[in-house]
Order: C-alpha cells, then sequence, then structure tokens
C-alpha cells in the first residue's frame, strides 16, 4: 500500500513539472523589417532595420515579434498584442520640440503554432493603418521622427507581464 502511495505521489509530482516545462513561451524581443520589392510581381523581401524611409507613396514597413519555445511540448493559440506609436515634430520646428504621441494602431497576431526547443520570428502587419496616419500628420504639419512598437503575449493565469519594445529611426 506504501508503494502504491509513493507511486502515485511520484507521477502527480512529475505531471505537475511537466505542464510547467511545457508552458515555457517567452517574448524576446520586437523589432523592425523593411521590404524590397524587386519585380511588381514577386513578393517582398524582408530584412531588419534601424533606420527606414518613409517618404515614399507606400512604405513596406512591418514589426517583428521573436517567440522562443523552450519546453518539450508546442505551443498553440498564441496571441501577441502590439502597440505602434510615433514620435512627431512640427514642420516649423526643429527636433528638440519632438513628443510622442499616443498609438495609433492597436492590434493583435495569432500564432497558431510554436514547435518545441524552436524560436519563431511573427510579422505584425502595419499596413495600411500606417500610411494613413502618416498622410494625416503630414496635412496637419507634423512628421514623424522614430517610431515605436512595444508588444507582449495574451495573459495566462500564472505568467508575469513581459513588455518588449524597439523603436525605430526615421529618416528625413
Amino acid at each position: 500500500m506504501k508503494r502504491l502511495l509513493i507511486a502515485l505521489l511520484v507521477s502527480v509530482a512529475a505531471v505537475s513539472l511537466a505542464e510547467k516545462a511545457a508552458a515555457s513561451l517567452t517574448l524576446e524581443a520586437a523589432g523592425w523589417q523593411t521590404g524590397v520589392v524587386d519585380r511588381p510581381a514577386r513578393p517582398a523581401v524582408w530584412k531588419d532595420a534601424q533606420r527606414a524611409a518613409l517618404s515614399g507613396p507606400r512604405p513596406l514597413l512591418r514589426g517583428k515579434a521573436v517567440l522562443t519555445n523552450r519546453g518539450p511540448k508546442p505551443a498553440e493559440g498564441i496571441l501577441i498584442h502590439y502597440l505602434v506609436s510615433a514620435r512627431l515634430v512640427p514642420d516649423k520646428a526643429g527636433d528638440q520640440a519632438a513628443a510622442w504621441a499616443l498609438a495609433f494602431i492597436n492590434d493583435e497576431k495569432r500564432i497558431p503554432k510554436v514547435g518545441a526547443n524552436q524560436t519563431f520570428e511573427a510579422p505584425l502587419s502595419l499596413s495600411p493603418r500606417l500610411e494613413h496616419y502618416l498622410k494625416k500628420i503630414r496635412r496637419q504639419g507634423f512628421h514623424a521622427v522614430e517610431l515605436k512598437i512595444q508588444a507582449m503575449l495574451e495573459l495566462k493565469d500564472s505568467d508575469g507581464v513581459r513588455v518588449v519594445e524597439s523603436t525605430l529611426e526615421v529618416a528625413p
């Protein structure tokens, strides 16, 4: 009887440890990517960016979130919330008058699955809201000197809040 009770306690402990190990998905970083279209009928080729020019008619720009699953099981049904805001400057003033505006994009991205012991880069869409916002602030006499993206995972029962952010310098 004692052996059965000990075996039962050990199996319950092993199951609880396995559940905790399976829930080890983390949002490592956020970043920016710019796209280049070689030919009109081809998809864009994306690369990481620290600086971007937004003066064209449709700038190819998107955010990215880097997820890492260190658990032995795949993580499924992942939801990333993200915000994008701009640091604005009046056209008639210098960079000293720059101030962060409220977020103009508040969206979410669903990731169906991240495999066990894998890293996944999720693209975060900004179009067409980014183009619309840039046109709107230009008409009002402002221009953006920086963009900031903030991302976080959907809150779970035992997880803490971790917000990652990245800024992108905008070329004049």
